[in-house]
């Protein structure tokens, strides 16, 4: 817990502005992709995604000094949950879902951010064993990451 208010306000502001630079490397990793229509489905999800962060951004400069305020978390969950299913692969899903991870562990706490941190890797690792077929070095990849979140948590 973060005891002086000056040190919360700075990070508050960090997550908002990490939000757009993350979601930009998932442009990217979509971009770098074999163009489908899925990948077009998720790049369009993304960009407005991109669009949302920016208007929180915005948000934030007008609201300064006014109020204390913070971006709802529960929008980003939401829109992760999303990103897992209509995402071509697993790539594109890393970036915000260790964001989302990071800022719910600065704003809740470890003790409520790993198992939803860990709860979110499993989601990964069925989607990716069901719907992608992901077999061999990625589905040991993902089980280790899921292992680690899961023993990390007490």
């Amino acid at each position: 817990m973060i005891s002086h208010e000056s040190d919360r306000r700075h990070l508050e502001r960090q997550i908002l502005y990490a939000r757009p630079i993350i979601l930009l490397l998932s442009i990217l990793a979509i971009l770098e992709w074999p163009a489908s229509a899925n990948s077009h489905r998720c790049l369009y999800f993304l960009f407005g995604y991109l669009c949302y962060s920016l208007a929180l951004i915005a948000l934030d400069l007008v609201l300064n000094g006014r109020r204390e305020w913070s971006s709802p978390l529960a929008i980003d969950l939401a829109l992760i949950v999303i990103l897992i299913y209509i995402s071509p692969f697993a790539v594109p899903v890393w970036f915000p879902f260790l964001f989302v991870s990071y800022a719910a562990g600065s704003r809740w706490g470890m003790r409520a951010a790993m198992p939803l941190a860990a709860g979110f890797a499993l989601v990964i690792t069925l989607v990716n064993v069901v719907q992608r077929d992901v077999h061999n070095l990625n589905l040991i990849t993902w089980i280790a990451i899921l292992v680690a979140m899961f023993a990390s948590w007490r």
